[in-house]
């Protein structure tokens, strides 16, 4: 059995995104409800953490926890994948001895400049984001690069214009890719944002995939469909291990139940055996070497 052990270590956020994922997060610049630093560390030693299982940080934005450099530090005495998602934007700061190769940095794009700065709230957001990027991308931890799919990417002259922007960006350099689409939140509902059907977010993915996959090492999508991407014909391996999410924050921890979503479109889907990949579900469908794969994310 193989366990994540997820973490919101603060629930403030120096971005104010219009469809959040934490309804419970504070968009003002500063951390709320931290997560101690000896309170994860007991927890972790507690649980007997092997080098199989993974740890994941997030928030809020992580980054503004006033600690984080030391939790980092920390976290590498454990011999296990860790994944940190950010937005990028406190990257800069952050010394790059403090990370070794166990480390992926998650980070979300949102298109060309205009449309990440309207989508974070908070203008200038993108250029911080790349800084922290060209920052990072010196160091040892693997960044890898979030594409979410929004209403900004769904017409002709808007994938071109991301298309045009992520030449821009050292793709080349990126450990993986991930491609998904905005889905409804609590937030976004709030903000009256809608979410991207499948049907919607086919073209833009479908255009962002094939210009990353001669590009990056790794594509990973998750709960989008792949039925008018180029697939192998041999049968999609299924993913056989067994795991467990385990979540905790300042106050509260629970085993998460896995869920996977899907569509109503599945069973007419020749492409049913790829309907795999969803976010409550921790898995995501990979693309590397030209073959395809469920992957434990």
């Amino acid at each position: 059995m193989k366990n994540i052990f997820y973490f919101n270590i603060t629930y403030g956020c120096n971005s104010n995104c219009v469809f959040c994922y934490s309804h419970n997060t504070k968009h003002d610049g500063i951390s709320h409800h931290d997560l101690s630093v000896e309170t994860m560390m007991s927890y972790l030693k507690k649980n007997n953490i092997k080098e199989y299982d993974r740890i994941i940080i997030n928030g809020g934005e992580p980054l503004l926890h006033p600690d984080i450099i030391r939790m980092i530090q920390n976290l590498k005495d454990f011999n296990c994948e860790i994944l940190i998602y950010t937005n990028g934007r406190l990257l800069e700061k952050l010394p790059l001895n403090i990370f070794n190769d166990n480390f992926r940095i998650i980070i979300p794009w949102h298109g060309a400049e205009k449309a990440h700065d309207m989508v974070t709230g908070i203008n200038g957001s993108y250029h911080e984001t790349m800084r922290g990027i060209n920052h990072m991308l010196n160091g040892c931890a693997h960044i890898e690069l979030k594409i979410i799919v929004n209403r900004n990417m769904v017409s002709k002259r808007d994938i071109e214009s991301s298309i045009v922007a992520l030449d821009h960006i050292p793709i080349k350099s990126f450990h993986s890719v991930h491609l998904t689409k905005v889905d409804d939140t609590i937030i976004s509902k709030l903000n009256k944002y809608p979410h991207i059907s499948h049907a919607d977010a086919a073209m833009p993915t479908l255009n962002f995939f094939n210009y990353c996959a001669s590009r990056v090492n790794s594509i990973k999508i998750f709960d989008t469909c792949v039925a008018s991407m180029p697939l192998p014909t041999n049968e999609l391996p299924a993913l056989k291990e067994e795991y467990a999410v385990i979540f905790k924050d300042w106050d509260h921890n629970w085993q998460i139940p896995l869920k996977e979503k899907h569509p109503h479109c599945l069973m007419n889907c020749s492409h049913k055996s790829y309907c795999i990949s969803a976010v409550n579900h921790y898995t995501a469908l990979e693309y590397k070497s030209g073959n395809w794969r469920e992957f434990w994310e």
